[in-house]
């Protein structure tokens, strides 16, 4: 054969073997998205049920009794004594959550640094003065309480943002004085190329730059944690697939067209941003899929000690 044939044949296999691992990707990413809205199905199975059972227990923090819900009794240490989970809607297991919580305050261990004390009083002013009422977030004890974590099953939710702390780690100081911050990365915008350094940052520019209030979308429209994630994960495919997230149609200038047309909204009675493949995280670690815009009532947290 001449050396054009040899190389057309050489190009030849190469496509073909291009074509067989795009092939084997695509069945790897339909089998781990099966998977994934499988073990989801089965924990918003567990949420709803523990939504719907009634708790009478003891506050961790005071002499309180808690008649309720779970989320009632998190409610309250988070509204009274500054206890923060993150929101509520993202625990699950929550009966073994508290109690492991119970057990590490009973045995005098400091539920964030893991230090242990001499009394509960002690304990009790350290976790106030230091603000050590709140998880942790590289205390992997925790991970199994966090759907977030089951998003991407084979990282924590402290690991899928880790690529990006790892450089920072040998000058990082580990007595971070605010939770948020602590995991919290880069963040880059819904509709252009623009990166910040945090979240709240990344959501003032959408509003400001695109006219899109994410904050107040999901407070007006009353959108859960997974509408959350799908919503997110809807606006960044079709971003990066040039396609109008209002719309839906599809150009090379999607920027321009969204915004000659005033299309930075999402239509929420249409199905198109619904689907379970939207659990899927659109980016490794995406900052956004952790700090959810809460409600109004859930960001009116108190001041008081424990």
């Amino acid at each position: 054969k001449s050396p054009f044939c040899w190389q057309m044949a050489s190009e030849s296999e190469l496509l073909a073997q291009l074509q067989l691992e795009q092939q084997e990707e695509e069945k790897l990413l339909e089998q781990r998205t099966k998977a994934v809205n499988e073990c989801l199905t089965r924990l918003l199975g567990v949420q709803q049920t523990e939504k719907e059972e009634k708790v009478q227990k003891g506050c961790l923090f005071c002499k309180a009794t808690i008649e309720g819900s779970w989320k009632t009794y998190i409610d309250h240490m988070r509204l009274q004594h500054g206890f923060r989970t993150g929101p509520t809607e993202n625990l699950v297991f929550m009966a073994d959550f508290v109690s492991l919580l119970e057990s590490k305050i009973e045995n005098l261990v400091c539920i964030y640094c893991s230090k242990t004390f001499k009394s509960s009083e002690t304990l009790r002013q350290h976790m106030r003065k230091k603000k050590h009422l709140r998880i942790h977030p590289k205390n992997q004890e925790f991970d199994r309480f966090y759907m977030i974590s089951y998003l991407e099953p084979l990282k924590s939710w402290e690991d899928i943002q880790k690529e990006k702390e790892e450089k920072d780690e040998s000058n990082e100081d580990e007595n971070w004085d605010d939770w948020q911050e602590s995991i919290e990365e880069t963040c880059k915008c819904l509709f252009c190329d623009e990166v910040f350094p945090k979240v709240a940052s990344c959501l003032s520019h959408c509003q400001d730059s695109h006219g899109f209030d994410l904050h107040h979308l999901v407070n007006s429209e009353g959108l859960d944690f997974y509408s959350c994630i799908k919503l997110i994960n809807f606006i960044r495919k079709s971003v990066e697939t040039q396609e109008c997230i209002y719309c839906g149609s599809k150009t090379n200038q999607i920027l321009d067209h969204m915004t000659q047309e005033n299309h930075f909204r999402v239509d929420l009675d249409s199905p198109s941003w619904q689907k379970e493949e939207f659990l899927v995280p659109a980016i490794s670690g995406d900052p956004l899929l952790f700090f959810m815009p809460r409600s109004s009532s859930e960001s009116d947290d108190s001041d008081d000690g424990c």
